[in-house]
């Protein structure tokens, strides 16, 4: 499938506090330890848009968890 067309995704200034942002937020790394990583988008994805999570390999392996999540509304509707 081909991604929607439209401005890329940026990711929002308020961050996890072992995360840089780079790029004008079109870009995050984890700079230390392996908590405090949180990332957000600036805005919601369009229906049918993509997005990619991935990761860098290092000198070493690692282990660990990816979380990925979406809603399927708004944040100002909880139920």
């Amino acid at each position: 499938p081909s991604a929607a067309p439209g401005p890329c995704q940026r990711f929002h200034g308020r961050c996890g506090q072992n995360v840089a942002l780079a790029a004008e937020g079109l870009g995050a790394a984890r700079v230390s330890g392996y908590c405090h990583g949180l990332v957000f988008s600036r805005s919601h994805l369009r229906p049918g848009e993509l997005f990619e999570v991935g990761g860098a390999a290092g000198p070493r392996p690692t282990t660990g968890v990816v979380t990925c999540g979406g809603e399927g509304h708004g944040g100002k509707r909880v139920l």
